[in-house]
């Protein structure tokens, strides 16, 4: 794989940051995609660190906020679908709007630290193109489908767009699982 140029630095994957680092005894931070500086990398700076942790801290809430997200609209597609009275429950309306913005600020903050706009990366791209998908298949299969069967299929693909979005998120790849 080769490197993805970032402003002034390189992510490069963990192997080739181990390899080209190894014989001059430092090692790479730990995630898989690290801001590594392909000259004269020094894993020991306190604003490196800092700056590591800061995005290991995102990455993880990232993770976190995107599981509730997708689990509580499946949970939601669910009550819909089977017409069940928790659906009009205050919490269950606000509280996807707060996992939903924790997740977006989380993101934001990632690709700051990393110093890079969202549309230069080809797989973020993919990933805010599918969620936008995702967002209008969520709301036709909580909202505006007029049918069982509407909302049935629309709940079903968004759930398939989100398991997109997160292969393309493991993989790094537009192609999600092809690539």
């Amino acid at each position: 794989m080769a490197s993805v140029v970032c402003g002034n630095r390189h992510l490069v994957p963990r192997s080739r940051a181990l390899s080209q680092n190894r014989h001059q005894g430092r090692l790479p931070p730990e995630n898989s995609w690290s801001p590594v500086c392909t000259v004269g990398f020094d894993p020991v700076g306190p604003d490196k660190l800092l700056l590591m942790m800061t995005f290991t801290v995102l990455k993880t809430a990232h993770v976190l906020c995107a599981f509730l997200s997708v689990a509580g609209f499946a949970l939601r597609g669910y009550w819909a679908l089977q017409s069940n009275p928790l659906c009009k429950h205050r919490l269950v309306k606000v509280l996807p709007h707060v996992i939903d913005s924790c997740l977006l600020g989380t993101a934001v903050g990632m690709l700051w630290i990393w110093g890079v706009s969202p549309l230069s990366l080809p797989w973020v791209t993919a990933k805010l193109v599918a969620l936008l998908l995702y967002i209008a298949l969520g709301m036709a299969a909580l909202r505006f489908a007029r049918t069982r069967e509407a909302r049935l299929a629309a709940y079903l693909a968004a759930l398939a767009t989100a398991a997109y979005i997160v292969a393309v998120a493991l993989t790094h790849s537009a192609w999600g699982p092809l690539g």
